[in-house]
């Protein structure tokens, strides 16, 4: 599975696959903060096609706050 999508804040950085942002999109639309971070929503929601097949509507990477970083991180392998 590669990892085309980059997800960063001032000091950290993660690379992520459709599959995850996928996953993510999903527990992120059940989660607390599907109103607050509908932008990251939407984010992942166009990240969810493989970019090597699909045409990707949105830029390849996206800066995050630390509190959406480490939900995230908390979220992708759950």
């Amino acid at each position: 599975m590669s990892k085309y999508y980059k997800i960063f804040t001032d000091s950290k950085k993660i690379f992520i696959s459709n599959d995850e942002a996928l996953i993510l999109e999903m527990k992120l639309n059940n989660s607390e903060y599907k109103n607050v971070w509908s932008v990251l929503g939407d984010i992942l929601y166009k990240w969810r096609l493989d970019p090597t097949k699909y045409l990707v509507k949105c830029d390849m990477e996206y800066k995050v706050s630390d509190s959406q970083l480490i939900w995230i991180l908390k979220n992708i392998n759950q």
